[in-house]
């Protein structure tokens, strides 16, 4: 869709017109995700109540509108958040370095036992 028949689309429903193309098309898509599960409801509402939550969920988000984000969170920086989660965990519940080794090596050997690789239960592919 292009930005006027965006526009034209939410004024059909009374929706606000104004702001940058990707603010008209999050606006949009949240109306017509609420417009559909409506749809799918047993005692549908009208559309007029659909758009007027739509505007009050627009207004609750923060302020930071969708065309003013710089870049999308990366999987880099999200694993290093992850580990980072991690770190902080092992050492508020005093877990250090060597514990944790001692532990992969006995599920290791665990592993590696013959009843643990020959019992059909405990199969794992190498």
């Amino acid at each position: 869709m292009t930005d006027k028949q965006i526009r034209k689309a939410l004024a059909e429903h009374n929706l606000s017109t104004k702001g940058k193309t990707a603010d008209l098309i999050k606006r949009h898509r949240e109306f017509v995700l609420r417009y559909t599960a409506n749809l799918d409801s047993a005692n549908p509402r009208p559309v007029s109540e659909i758009a007027r939550e739509t505007m009050e969920f627009e207004q609750k988000q923060p302020a930071i509108s969708a065309s003013f984000r710089k870049q999308p969170q990366t999987a880099q920086t999200k694993e290093d958040h992850f580990s980072e989660l991690i770190k902080q965990y092992y050492e508020s519940h005093g877990i250090t370095k060597e514990m944790r080794l001692q532990k992969r090596r006995k599920v290791r050997q665990r592993i590696e036992s013959p009843w643990y690789s020959s019992n059909p239960c405990f199969c794992i592919p190498r």
